[in-house]
């Protein structure tokens, strides 16, 4: 079975947080078998969920915008509402966890299927809400002179169960790769 957990990589001026795979507690740096893995490096740091969505947080309220990968092949995922959520009927937001996003994972429910421009966030009702740019066909789904054309909103617990990557500048999590074993 393949073990998911999160990974980092510092290459350049770019930060990447993507998979591994873990065997008998160990990371264990084999190619992540999925269309977009083309990087291919042995570099990898294993990071916990919630390192993975503090990067993100922290990253884009410092004004940085990220490169982000996941699945957007999910009933949550409305392009006629221009919104991404985990539906009521799914699971609820408290038990988001790793053990979640590996059943997922495991069972081909959460799949690396595109990738997207993470550049901004709104908070409401303290819940984050992260504006995607996206240049697939799919998000120019309404008037292209609209100014949402080609945006979405992706809810936090959307990108914490279903993002299964991205890529930002170093700079962005200097402070968190000081708390991050190598």
């Amino acid at each position: 079975m393949k073990r998911l957990t999160l990974f980092i990589i510092l290459f350049m001026a770019a930060f990447q947080v993507t998979f591994c795979q873990i065997e008998k507690d160990k990371a264990v740096f084999k190619e992540y078998e999925v269309p977009d893995n083309w990087w291919n490096s042995e570099a990898y740091i294993n990071v916990p969920l919630d390192v993975f969505m503090e990067i993100i947080k922290e990253g884009i309220r410092k004004g940085y915008t990220m490169s982000i990968g996941g699945d957007v092949s999910e009933w949550g995922f409305l392009r006629s509402t221009q919104a991404a959520m985990v539906p009521s009927y799914d699971i609820p937001s408290e038990y988001i966890d790793e053990n979640a996003r590996q059943f997922r994972f495991s069972n081909n429910s959460t799949t690396d299927d595109h990738g997207m421009h993470l550049v901004g966030y709104h908070t409401q009702n303290g819940d984050d809400w992260y504006l995607i740019k996206d240049s697939s066909s799919g998000s120019r789904n309404n008037e292209p002179n609209a100014p949402e054309f080609g945006y979405y909103f992706f809810h936090e617990d959307y990108v914490k169960l279903k993002m299964m990557n991205f890529t930002i500048h170093k700079d962005a999590v200097q402070d968190i790769m000081r708390r991050v074993e190598r």
